[in-house]
Parts: C-alpha cells; structure tokens; sequence
C-alpha cells in the first residue's frame, strides 16, 4: 500500500469517528459523507495536508512555512494581512536556525528563497520549537514518521540537542526581561487596576531585544513570548 492510500485510510470516517460507522443511514455520495463527517475547515486541511505530504521535500519559504500554519501554498494571494505576518516572523525565526545550524536544509547553497526541506524535518523543528500547528497537520505526520523509514543521522540530534538548549536558554532570557521590566518600568508594564498588561510587557521584550538577545535572534516568537509570560504569571501569587 502506498504511503497516500495508508494516509486515506487512516483518515477514513469510520477511522476517525467509529459512530459514524455503525449509523445506518441511506447510501451517499462521497461529497455528501464528507460533509457530514467533517467541518468545512477541517476536510480543506486534509486534503491540503493528503496533497503536500507526498512530496518529497518542500521550498521551506514559500511551501513549508505556510503549511505549518495551515496556509494553502498555492493560493498565497488568499491569505490576509495577519496570516502574512505570521507566515513572515515564522520564516524570519526558522531563517535564523538555519543560519546557527540548527535547522537543516538539503540545498544550503542556492539562495535562501529556494532552500528545500524534507517534510518531516520542518515537523521536528517545529515541533521542538513549540510552533502550534494544525491538529490533521499533526495527526498526519505522527501516522507518517510511525510508517517511513526516518533518518537518524547523528548529527540531527546533536542539532536538536543545540536548539533544545538555546531554547531553554531563551525561555529564561525571556522571563528575567519580563521581571526587570516588571520592576524598573510598572507604569509601562501595569495597568490601573494592578495588573500586568501581557501584550505592553511582550512588545517592550520585542522592542528592546538586542539588550536581552544580545546579537542573536529570539527562539521564541512574539506569540510564544506572550504565552509564556501568561503562564508564568499563572502559576505566581502577587506579594501580599
């Protein structure tokens, strides 16, 4: 069985919803079951994801970036302002990876435009990085790396051991700028009821980074920035 026939049946209705099996209802075309099955955004990036993941590798700026969250390469045109950011700071951060080693691509050498990865690759990376992807992006690619054959070259690992640490690193980087911030600038960082202003404190962090960073680039984007802050502030109880 090929790879895209284990990838459609894996999907399959009775696959992913076993009480969609055993309903008896009257015969329907395959359009009409799809839709009853799935949502309209959730059948779109399926057949997104059947589609690319059988090739062999992906153009990393024009192709895997927007894959990974859930963009349709072929109809960049579609995309709005926001998308276009994202998919912009996404390709910036993986850019800089690439750069330190950390991230590799097959064709180092042509220019940074037609850089070529391998599918799962790209997945690990950004898996490791913590980059939220699309759940049939991640169910898929879980099915794919259980059934191929992947390469466990020694030095992907030491790769990935090299950007666990930095991220880590960046994480604590992050927070220590969140405190000093917190301390030497409040009117900036708090707002009238006492609280902490997340999104003002994340765009201070952002603004000011090469203090922080010094001369390299955040492992964490501005969203994951913000996350871990909300988080961290979670799990503390103000001073009394």
């Amino acid at each position: 069985m090929t790879i895209i026939n284990k990838i459609k049946a894996f999907l399959s209705p009775a696959k992913l919803d076993p009480k969609a099996a055993s309903v008896s209802v009257e015969p329907m075309t395959m359009k009409e079951r799809e839709k009853l099955v799935y949502d309209t955004e959730r059948l779109r990036l399926q057949k997104l994801y059947e589609k690319w993941l059988c090739k062999e590798t992906w153009v990393i700026q024009t192709e895997g970036i927007p894959l990974l969250l859930g963009i349709n390469p072929d109809s960049p045109v579609a995309i709005d302002n926001n998308d276009a950011t994202k998919v912009q700071d996404l390709w910036e951060h993986a850019h800089g990876c690439i750069q330190k080693n950390i991230l590799s691509v097959i064709n180092i050498e042509k220019p940074s435009g037609e850089w070529e990865i391998k599918p799962v690759e790209l997945y690990r990376w950004a898996t490791v990085s913590r980059v939220p992807v699309p759940p049939e992006f991640d169910a898929l690619m879980g099915f794919v790396m259980q059934t191929v054959k992947l390469d466990n070259n020694p030095v992907h690992a030491r790769n990935e051991e090299a950007h666990n640490a930095a991220y880590h690193r960046h994480r604590e980087i992050v927070l220590g700028a969140a405190i000093s911030l917190l301390i030497n600038a409040p009117k900036q960082c708090f707002n009238n009821k006492g609280g902490v202003e997340i999104d003002k404190l994340t765009s201070l962090i952002m603004q000011n980074k090469a203090e922080w960073f010094g001369e390299e680039d955040s492992l964490l984007t501005e969203s994951a920035i913000t996350d871990l802050i909300n988080d961290y502030i979670k799990m503390t109880r103000p001073v009394l």
